[in-house]
């Protein structure tokens, strides 16, 4: 099995670890870590398919090379890449960073899919 996979559900196991502390950081650190998990998963799978990932954490780039490596389209995805981007370092640098706990539950359902995805795909070969 692919290192990312293990490294991108140890960033998802923080989520959920930061998520009960509730403090007034909790989700900054919580955003980071959701993109860093699915910024993972989408190397991963890349990577399972035969195919070089770009080393970037552009989560908008690895979405096109993650469907041009034979992944189906997910538009939930597409359509929050930009911010998940914009979370690897506004989220631990800027002190104007503001999310919503909606933005970061919609962050956990997209890695939730990208995992299923994956582990249906392992389990198929």
């Amino acid at each position: 099995m692919c290192l990312l996979l293990e490294k991108a559900h140890k960033d998802y196991d923080t989520v959920l670890a930061m998520q009960k502390l509730n403090d007034e950081y909790y989700l900054d650190i919580c955003c980071y870590h959701i993109q860093q998990a699915i910024e993972k998963i989408l190397k991963c799978s890349i990577e399972l398919k035969g195919e070089r990932y770009s080393y970037d954490h552009s989560i908008a780039k690895l979405y096109k090379e993650y469907v041009n490596a034979g992944w189906p389209e997910y538009k939930d995805l597409r359509m929050m890449s930009g911010t998940l981007t914009d979370w690897e370092s506004s989220s631990r640098y800027k002190d104007s960073f503001a999310a919503t706990v909606s933005q970061l539950s919609d962050a956990i359902g997209i890695y939730k899919e990208l995992e299923n995805r994956l582990l249906s795909y392992l389990n198929e070969q």
